[in-house]
């Protein structure tokens, strides 16, 4: 998950997926500054990685071998007289995904992606054990391990300090379906398979974006609130490092009620982590 040095290539082209919203920033490095080329958001036919059913209508409707004593019919299922089978066929995005991409200069760019919601999981240490570099996430998976019950060979591994010395392990499991569709579609690719710079998660990217922002004081405790398309997150900080990652709020922006569950976890975090006060609220 380690970022590229920022000379080893003069262009980005960072993507967020989240829930079908696919986001796409085009950046520089120009002359010393960041350089802002494009910013493109589209909502994809359904999620990554996800199978989407199709019904298939039967011209003779098969009388059910199993009928429903009790008259009750299942709401997951179509009427018996309108549809036969519920079949499952994978919906193609390749298409989809190859107009999106054909847009940038793959050739030139370096893609750094985000780990999908719900793989992400987060250890805090109090200190970095007089380690850096690759000794420090040698130990870390050491000391991780018998926590998660098995080995985090496959599992990508990042990590960050607070100003105090306390160190937080980011732990990333799973495949990332973005990185599995490009490499399905890798051939039709202008420039073929794009290079991939950097795999990281939100709350890293979130917890970073309030610390280039903010210089918050070491005591003061901050809620970060991110409200997406299908899910949201809040970050609980003291200082500028995490004091705890709520569990993921599967509710987005689409939802009615999303600003009070979110209110109800701050809330709920405040009084079981003893906090005396939310100092602020970021969104």
């Amino acid at each position: 998950m380690k970022a590229w040095a920022k000379r080893s290539h003069q262009q980005v082209l960072g993507v967020m997926v989240d829930g079908r919203d696919l986001r796409l920033a085009h950046l520089g490095w120009h002359g010393g500054e960041i350089v802002i080329h494009s910013l493109e958001s589209v909502t994809l036919a359904h999620r990554l990685g996800r199978i989407k059913p199709v019904k298939t209508p039967l011209t003779t409707a098969p009388e059910p071998e199993n009928k429903d004593v009790f008259g009750l019919e299942d709401p997951g299922l179509p009427p018996a007289d309108e549809f036969g089978e519920t079949e499952t066929e994978e919906v193609d995005l390749s298409g989809a995904l190859i107009n999106v991409f054909s847009k940038y200069p793959l050739n030139k760019v370096r893609l750094a992606v985000n780990v999908p919601e719900g793989q992400t999981t987060f250890f805090n240490f109090e200190n970095d054990f007089n380690l850096k570099g690759a000794k420090l996430l040698k130990r870390l998976r050491e000391e991780i391990s018998p926590l998660v019950g098995g080995s985090l060979d496959s599992a990508i591994l990042d990590h960050f300090r607070s100003k105090s010395g306390e160190v937080t392990a980011v732990v990333c499991e799973g495949n990332i379906p973005l990185i599995d569709e490009l490499l399905e579609i890798k051939n039709f690719l202008p420039g073929g398979a794009p290079l991939y710079g950097l795999v990281g998660s939100n709350e890293l990217a979130l917890v970073n974006l309030v610390r280039a922002n903010y210089d918050l004081p070491a005591e003061e405790i901050t809620a970060v609130v991110y409200l997406g398309c299908d899910f949201s997150r809040v970050i609980i900080l003291k200082g500028d490092h995490p004091l705890s990652f709520v569990q993921t709020i599967r509710e987005g922006y689409t939802s009615p009620q999303v600003c009070h569950t979110l209110f109800s976890k701050i809330l709920l975090e405040q009084e079981e982590a003893g906090l005396p006060e939310i100092n602020r609220i970021l969104l």
